[in-house]
């Protein structure tokens, strides 16, 4: 079974976040989940084959984690949901998908697959006073401000309204936490992280009176 549990972050009441490393073929993931059939006729227009892969395991992952095979609306700011009112945040990135439901928690993870493309990148999204040197702390500042990004959705925050402090050093198989600032709104959020071989993800929640 490719699903993984994130022993990193809480399961069950609060927050239930699975990960999906994709070895099957579409035909086998239909094979295999009767289910994932109502979504062929969506899937009409997409393309790639990597993007319809994504998308029958974003719905697996979703079956997996509520129990039935809902379906995922959006919010102005483009922030999913569930029609039952659950919270919801996805991310995919090559051949792993990761998602995160909540009743009682707004919740926001990203995922990036590791690889030195960031540092071409790194002054479009670091700033000046984050202490990010390596590829893997870039890889993790990255993830944070995007998770945060998700987190405050309302607030379309720029990268640069987005500070982490003390960028921890990392390694393969660390996991750890760090807070990001929402500069904008002067908040401490907690970011849990976790860093392996292929990839890093970042997770982060909060309870539904913080949010603003």
């Amino acid at each position: 079974m490719p699903k993984i549990t994130i022993d990193l972050v809480e399961r069950g009441t609060y927050a239930n976040v699975s990960l999906w490393r994709i070895s099957e073929s579409e035909e086998e993931l239909l094979s295999q989940k009767p289910f994932l059939q109502q979504y062929v006729v969506e899937m009409e227009n997409m393309k790639s084959s990597a993007r319809r892969l994504e998308y029958l395991v974003t719905r697996a992952l979703l079956y997996d984690a509520v129990g039935e095979a809902g379906r995922i609306f959006h919010y102005p700011t483009g922030k999913p949901y569930l029609q039952d009112g659950r919270n919801i945040s996805i991310s995919h990135t090559k051949g792993y998908v990761a998602i995160a439901v909540s009743k009682e928690y707004n919740v926001a993870l990203d995922m990036e697959y590791v690889s030195d493309r960031v540092c071409r990148v790194a002054d479009k999204f670091l700033r000046s006073d984050e202490n990010a040197e390596t590829t893997l702390q870039k890889l993790l500042v990255w993830c944070a401000k995007e998770t945060l990004y998700k987190l405050h959705s309302e607030d379309n925050l720029t990268f640069h309204e987005m500070r982490v402090e003390n960028v921890p050093e990392v390694k393969e198989h660390d996991f750890g936490e760090l807070y990001i600032e929402n500069i904008r709104r002067n908040k401490q959020v907690k970011v849990a992280f976790i860093v392996t071989e292929g990839f890093i993800l970042a997770f982060a929640k909060e309870k539904h009176a913080e949010m603003n």
